[in-house]
């Protein structure tokens, strides 16, 4: 599937991540034109790359600054946003802050405000259609077997599913005949350069620290960076894919358990036998909670009770509507995938 000749210049927010720079890598290949935003203080390695290629670089941080009450003319972050969208086609946004640590207004700045400050802003100069990257853990954890779109949902355990969920209600209220929008929802997306998910996972079984809990017996959602850049091609292109939401992943039936060994073969070490109970990892988990809160830490306790929740709750999503109206069907097992992570990690 590619762009028709409407689409010649794309933006993606958050370029210098793992799944904004491999998309920013495959619109290049298609021949577009492609502006990357980022937000950290220095150039990252991989828009240096990108950059070398052509791609336009913009830094900004896009969330309205603390103090934002000045009229949009004479406002320094409006003129800023304006840039940012001029001669723009189509918006990938994926900037966010993932993460199960942290206070909750950063949050809050960096999903809700920013997403709304994004939408707004190419929804009023010319922007033909936005595409939002949100996540599956909106669905909160709760036993989710063949879940869809349309549920269940459990409350959210931590301040990132909650402000990614309202982000997506922002986004999708802004759809119209002029402006099409489109949310996505991916599941635990890997792969190579992949420095979020499978790397540390990578790192811990090298140091015999990588465990499961419950047994790893829950059922869990990876899917492969290269169908996920599918899914975003088909819903930046398709007009089925208008005004609708779409939970993407790689359609395996597959446990922590098994996708952990799976990870631990393709990096040629021996699969973990650690193992927490679900009924001492969840109190413990709310121990460190509290103490670190109060402790101010920066940086996120060893177990969080989303992580906990994550790892102890079928998370199994049906793809029948990604199937629908993205045409979407993935192409990489998780043992495919998994080979190709690990021959990028020995890489680095």
């Amino acid at each position: 599937m590619s762009f028709d000749d409407s689409v010649r210049r794309v933006l993606v927010t958050g370029a210098s991540g793992f799944i904004g720079g491999s998309l920013s890598r495959r619109l290049m290949d298609e021949g577009l034109k492609v502006r990357c935003h980022y937000r950290r203080p220095d150039l990252p390695e991989n828009l240096e790359e990108l950059a070398k290629r052509g791609a336009e670089l913009i830094r900004l941080d896009l969330a309205p600054p603390l103090e934002h009450h000045q009229a949009p003319e004479s406002c320094l972050h409006c003129s800023q946003l304006i840039e940012l969208m001029k001669g723009i086609d189509l918006v990938y946004h994926i900037a966010a802050l993932t993460s199960d640590w942290g206070p909750r207004e950063s949050f809050e700045r960096a999903n809700v405000q920013a997403a709304e400050s994004v939408v707004d802003a190419a929804a009023n100069w010319g922007v033909k259609r936005f595409v939002y990257v949100s996540s599956l853990s909106v669905h909160g954890f709760g036993p989710h077997r063949n879940s869809t779109e349309a549920g269940p949902y459990y409350p959210p355990t931590h301040s990132y599913q909650a402000t990614k969920r309202r982000a997506e209600g922002i986004v999708l209220s802004r759809m119209s005949k002029d402006f099409e929008v489109c949310v996505i929802r991916p599941g635990n997306v890997y792969g190579p350069r992949d420095t979020t998910m499978i790397f540390p996972i990578f790192d811990a079984l090298r140091k015999g620290i990588m465990g499961t809990v419950g047994g790893g017996r829950a059922l869990t959602p990876p899917v492969f960076i290269d169908d996920l850049l599918d899914a975003l091609i088909a819903a930046g292109t398709l007009p089925e894919a208008a005004g609708e939401t779409v939970n993407i992943t790689g359609e395996e039936d597959i446990t922590w358990r098994e996708f952990i060994d799976a990870a631990a073969g393709a990096l040629g070490e021996k699969p973990p036998r650690i193992d927490l109970p679900t009924w001492i990892a969840a109190p413990l988990a709310r121990v460190f909670n509290v103490l670190w809160t109060a402790a101010g830490a920066k940086k996120a306790p060893p177990i969080t009770p989303y992580r906990i929740k994550q790892l102890s709750n079928d998370f199994h999503f049906d793809m029948s509507k990604a199937r629908r109206l993205l045409k979407y069907q993935p192409k990489i097992s998780c043992e495919a995938g998994l080979e190709k992570a690990a021959s990028s990690y020995r890489e680095v």
